[in-house]
């Protein structure tokens, strides 16, 4: 998978737990996006320490996935605490412009789900070629809509 796709299918699932929690906070780490599994806490009661943090970074997939958490955060896709070596997000919510985007009902859909009900379901399917698609461009109209939200409509309009 292509840097793109993996960066479309690892935003897929963040916006889709954001926004099946939405408007409540939760957290969630970049194993748990890559690899469907939480970082393991090495503690006697399970909790995560930093030294787990930091041996998380050494799996390229989660890397990558702290990488997206740390795009999607900077551009203001959604609020809330990254940890020590960007592999852990507590407190994450959508952001006002992310939940418009993704509340959104394109006119062309004939399924009438919101963009954020699509992306939900899609994250949900197996890989394949059609739904790593349909998954790149739900998430691209996403941060288009955001974006534009961010920043206005062009000039001229």
């Amino acid at each position: 998978m292509n840097n793109i796709d993996k960066f479309s299918a690892y935003t897929a699932k963040i916006f889709a737990k954001l926004y099946a929690a939405f408007p409540q906070p939760i957290a969630f780490d970049a194993a748990e996006i890559a690899n469907n599994q939480s970082i393991k806490g090495s503690g006697p009661d399970g909790a995560v320490s930093m030294n787990d943090l930091q041996a998380a970074t050494r799996d390229p997939d989660i890397v990558f996935c702290a990488d997206t958490f740390r795009w999607l955060y900077e551009t203001g896709y959604f609020s809330g605490q990254m940890s020590e070596y960007g592999v852990r997000v507590t407190n994450a919510v959508l952001t006002p412009k992310s939940f418009e985007a993704l509340a959104a009902i394109p006119d062309v859909l004939k399924s009438r789900q919101p963009l954020g009900q699509q992306l939900t379901d899609l994250a949900k399917a197996t890989a394949s070629d059609a739904v790593t698609g349909g998954v790149s461009q739900i998430v691209g109209q996403v941060i288009g809509a955001a974006f534009r939200g961010f920043v206005g409509p062009p000039a001229g309009s």
